[in-house]
């Protein structure tokens, strides 16, 4: 079973690893694809590694939108600087604006941002709203990747609610800092509900002392 190894954080150019996500993702979705990425634990570095995972994507020329659907943590809006407006996800669900409104260009040419927006405490009953689904069947219209960056899976239900809309899933899961057995119930609880799991990246490996042994039988990419 196949590891993929990020040896360092933002902004870090290690081609082969990134190589060989674009690849595997090349090889099991079409284009016009949505994906649900989460975790198992907070700051596992999944931000960092879809950022760089779409630049090389829109290098391909791809048109790639990040949708932060971290609703609690609205993480994506505090890490872009000079951002405009927390408006997003949450107000274009709750209100009569156009999807254009909602949709922030980077300084990436082809990737393109959605941020949580407003808070509410119904998440649960927005994500399964007729709004909700039409919206993905709209953004597919204009990227060719949507990656739905979700909060921790053990944090919610929001995660899974998602996953149930998008055309696969997969986890990204920082070395040596979940525990073994949450990882693999974790697993086991997203692949049931999206039975089109792309497998884990493996984040932030130490690479003068791998080890294969910590979740190795655990963690791959479906053949």
């Amino acid at each position: 079973m196949e590891f993929l190894k990020n040896k360092k954080i933002l902004d870090s150019y290690d081609n082969e690893f990134y190589n060989e996500i674009i690849i595997n993702l090349k090889q099991k979705l079409n284009n016009n694809s949505s994906i649900l990425v989460t975790t198992c634990k907070e700051k596992e570095g999944e931000i960092s590694v879809i950022i760089n995972v779409s630049k090389f994507l829109t290098r391909l020329g791809n048109k790639v939108l990040i949708i932060d659907t971290d609703f609690r943590k609205n993480k994506l809006y505090k890490l872009i600087k000079n951002s405009q407006e927390n408006i997003g996800f949450i107000d274009y669900l709750t209100s009569n604006i156009n999807v254009k409104d909602i949709l922030f260009s980077s300084k990436i040419n082809g990737l393109s941002f959605m941020y949580a927006g407003s808070n509410t405490k119904d998440i649960i009953k927005l994500l399964e709203t007729k709004k909700f689904k039409d919206l993905v069947i709209i953004l597919k219209e204009y990227f060719d990747y949507i990656f739905f960056l979700s909060s921790p899976i053990s944090n919610s239900l929001d995660s899974f609610v998602i996953s149930k809309y998008c055309d696969a899933s997969m986890m990204i899961v920082k070395s040596n800092y979940v525990k073994r057995k949450v990882l693999i119930d974790n697993l086991s609880r997203l692949k049931r509900v999206n039975n089109n799991f792309l497998g884990v990246i493996l984040n932030d490996v130490d690479m003068s002392v791998v080890n294969y042994e910590s979740y190795g039988h655990y963690v791959d990419f479906k053949k």
